[in-house]
């Protein structure tokens, strides 16, 4: 391996100055662009984004004895993990549970030092029945709809054999990669209480419509939870005690990174990569990993183009649409912890009670569905008010995802067809340029478990092509 520092790390330090920011177990340190040529010199990769997939692979590089430094666009680390405070209260504006099976997450958990908490179970489930909303029995309930679910992934223990490995049965997939949810529960021609029951779940986990989710997308999760509805029912199984934000800050401890550092362009000359910011800063290293979401990609001007798999990942969006933002409730009038789920089309796709306040106040997340304007707080109150009439919205804090620009989709969800278009092709290096996001893991794709996947892989490829 051959690694060349022209510009040594205590001249980069001397001559752009350094901030640390407190970051729990370390601290990030940020270096400006100012090398005498107007190019930064002296790295051995530039990873691009700092959200799970970046963390990991920088902190991978670093861990290899190279020296990567890190530019995210925002004014914080995490990507679509952003833990935050509501009225003294600690949430998550985006990512934030964990399934038993998410075995990278919980190493890198018990490599930090950090907890985990379990959310206390809800004391009444609400579901749609003809039109309106209404308690039912929740274990009744819950034994149907796993049921329902083990039909709509019926087969998938044939041709997900091996969850982690998706092409495996690649032969088998090709009947059902072109199938979307709504096509897989058209064909069960269920009765209309029991498509009630998971059309709004599965049009939900696609951004609002069944149609956008592929049906190879969710049976693999099926998979992933050991095909059963038990497993499903754990991937809010845990948080992280500190807040998911706190692990990627971990794992960036000691690594060099420049926030509000948006990327323009990622020129790959053959020799190096160059990466180019919207302020027009320069920073250039042997190789490239590209961290940001599948959407972003199609922002950023690489030259050379892209492979024609990524273009067209890039295009067709992986990340949620048009669907996901995640909203905070205060909520007066609601006295029990309960859990809702809307019938697909409704202005609210979700609903969980997830504590109280002091004063009694309810602590709700609901996830929007199609009309809900989430920046309206009388909207949201009228649409909550349809589930529990006695409910009243004090305040809200919501983070619409879709809408963001950094991410401009939810968490990754494939498209019908995406699986085959895209695996394997999809893994491998473009020139000196990798990729790392949770859009394209092998395994759990739209978490943080196939955040850590991808960004382990691309740090191993980008070290090779040092």
């Amino acid at each position: 391996m051959n690694k060349q520092h022209p510009v040594s790390r205590r001249s980069v330090l001397k001559t752009g100055g350094t901030a640390a920011l407190a970051v729990g177990a370390g601290s990030l340190l940020t270096r400006p662009a100012s090398a005498e040529d107007g190019e930064t010199t002296g790295y051995d990769a530039i990873v691009i984004g700092a959200g799970f997939a970046g963390a990991t692979a920088a902190r991978d590089l670093k861990d290899k004895g190279l020296r990567p430094l890190v530019l995210e666009a925002r004014d914080r680390v995490g990507g679509r993990v952003y833990s935050s405070d509501y009225d003294g209260v600690a949430i998550e504006r985006g990512g934030a549970w964990l399934h038993p099976n998410y075995h990278r997450t919980y190493a890198e958990i018990q490599r930090y030092g950090l907890t985990t908490v379990v959310d206390a179970p809800v004391q009444q489930v609400i579901y749609p029945r003809n039109g309106t909303y209404a308690p039912v029995d929740p274990v009744a309930t819950s034994q149907r709809v796993g049921e329902l679910l083990g039909r709509v992934f019926e087969g998938s223990r044939d041709y997900f054999p091996r969850p982690n490995e998706p092409l495996y049965r690649a032969d088998l997939l090709k009947s059902v990669d072109p199938l979307s949810l709504a096509d897989r529960l058209k064909a069960l021609n269920l009765s209309s209480d029991d498509r009630s029951l998971i059309h709004g779940q599965l049009a939900t986990y696609s951004g609002g419509d069944a149609a956008n989710g592929g049906l190879t997308a969710l049976a693999q999760w099926w998979a992933l939870c050991d095909w059963s509805a038990d497993g499903w029912n754990k991937m809010t199984a845990a948080r992280i005690s500190t807040g998911a934000t706190s692990l990627v800050k971990a794992m960036l401890s000691g690594v060099d990174i420049r926030l509000n550092s948006p990327v323009a362009s990622v020129t790959d000359s053959g020799g190096k990569v160059r990466v180019v910011t919207k302020s027009g800063q320069a920073f250039s290293a042997p190789v490239a990993v590209v961290a940001v979401p599948v959407n972003i990609w199609r922002t950023i001007q690489f030259n050379p183009g892209l492979p024609a798999v990524f273009a067209s990942a890039t295009t067709e969006g992986v990340g949620v649409r048009p669907h996901a933002a995640k909203m905070w409730l205060r909520v007066a009038g609601v006295t029990t912890r309960l859990a809702a789920q809307g019938e697909a089309g409704d202005p609210i796709a979700s609903l969980v009670t997830h504590g109280t306040f002091s004063n009694g106040d309810a602590l709700m997340i609901a996830l929007n569905g199609p009309g809900l304007n989430v920046s309206d707080r009388a909207s949201v109150d009228a649409a909550l008010k349809r589930i529990v009439p006695t409910a009243r919205v004090i305040s809200m804090k919501v983070q619409d995802w879709v809408n963001e620009t950094y991410t401009q989709g939810g968490w990754g969800m494939r498209r019908p067809g995406q699986m085959l278009r895209q695996l394997p092709a999809i893994h491998q290096p473009h020139g000196r340029i990798t990729f790392a996001t949770g859009d394209m893991p092998n395994g759990w794709i739209g978490s943080f478990e196939g955040a850590i996947e991808t960004g382990n892989r691309a740090a191993n490829q980008a070290a090779a092509l040092i």
